[in-house]
C-alpha cells in the first residue's frame, strides 16, 4: 500500500516538474539572451574601445532556429517500438532520435539533427567568455577602483556584472562543454552514458566485459558527429 502511495507521489511529482521545465523554457532563452546582450554590449563599448586605437574618419565613431530533431507522430515511451538510439522524452512527450537531453536554455531537445550545432554554440560561447575576460581584465579592475576616472559612458556595475558573468558561464559551461567532448569521442548520449555504466556494470558481475557497439575510436567518432572527412 505505501509502495503504491510512493510510485503516485513520485509519478505526479515527476509529470508536474516536466510540466515546468517545458512551460519556462521560453523564459530561460530570453534571460539567456538578455545576458549575452548585455556582456555583447559592454564588450563593444568598454573593452573594446579600451585596446582598439579608433581612427576618427572611421563609420563608428568612439562611443562615450533550433532545428527540429524530433520523429513524426508521438510515441508513448516503452509502449512502442522506437528507432535505434531514439528515446522519449518525458518534457516535450515527443521520442527523439539520438536522444541525449533536454535542454531548458534552447527549450528543445538535444538530440541526432542539432547535437553537433548545440556543441559548437557551446564552445564559441566559452570561448568568447575567457577572450572577454581576458582582454577586459584591466578595464574590470578600472571598474573596481572608484576613484579613477572611468571614461566610458557604460556605468561601472554593468562592466562588473558582464565580467563576472563571463567567468562564471565560462567555468559552468566549460565543465559541461568537456563532458560533451568525452563523449563524443566514446560514441555516446548523455542517457547511452547511464546505460552502458548499467551494462558494463552488468557484464562485470557475470565476469564479462561490455563494449559500446557504436565506438569506432576517438578520431572516427568525432569525424561522424561533424560529418567531417570519409567516415562512412
Amino acid at each position: 500500500m505505501y509502495a503504491n502511495t510512493r510510485r503516485k507521489i513520485l509519478s505526479a511529482a515527476d509529470k508536474a516538474a516536466n510540466t515546468v521545465i517545458f512551460a519556462v523554457g521560453p523564459v530561460f532563452i530570453f534571460f539567456a539572451v538578455l545576458l549575452i546582450g548585455l556582456a555583447t554590449v559592454v564588450y563593444f563599448s568598454v573593452v573594446f574601445p579600451s585596446f582598439y586605437i579608433w581612427d576618427e574618419d572611421y563609420f563608428w565613431s568612439k562611443p562615450g532556429g533550433v532545428l527540429s530533431n524530433t520523429i513524426k507522430g508521438q510515441l508513448v515511451s516503452g509502449h512502442l517500438p522506437k528507432p535505434e538510439r531514439a528515446h522519449h522524452c518525458s518534457v516535450c512527450k515527443k521520442c527523439v532520435l539520438k536522444f541525449d537531453h533536454h535542454c531548458p536554455w534552447i527549450a528543445n531537445c538535444v538530440g541526432h539533427y542539432n547535437h553537433r550545432y548545440f556543441v559548437l554554440f557551446m564552445t564559441y560561447l566559452v570561448i568568447g567568455c575567457f577572450y572577454f575576460a581576458l582582454v577586459g581584465w584591466n578595464e574590470f579592475l578600472s571598474c573596481l577602483d572608484i576613484d579613477s576616472e572611468w571614461e566610458w559612458w557604460m556605468p561601472r556595475p554593468y562592466m562588473a556584472l558582464s565580467f563576472l558573468l563571463a567567468i562564471a558561464i565560462g567555468i559552468a559551461l566549460g565543465g559541461m562543454c568537456l563532458w560533451h567532448y568525452y563523449l563524443i569521442l566514446t560514441a555516446q548520449t548523455t542517457v547511452e552514458f547511464y546505460n552502458n555504466s548499467y551494462a558494463k556494470s552488468a557484464a562485470k558481475s557475470k565476469g564479462e566485459v561490455y563494449k559500446n557497439p557504436y565506438n569506432l575510436g576517438p578520431l572516427i567518432n568525432l569525424c561522424q558527429f561533424f560529418n567531417v572527412g570519409n567516415n562512412l
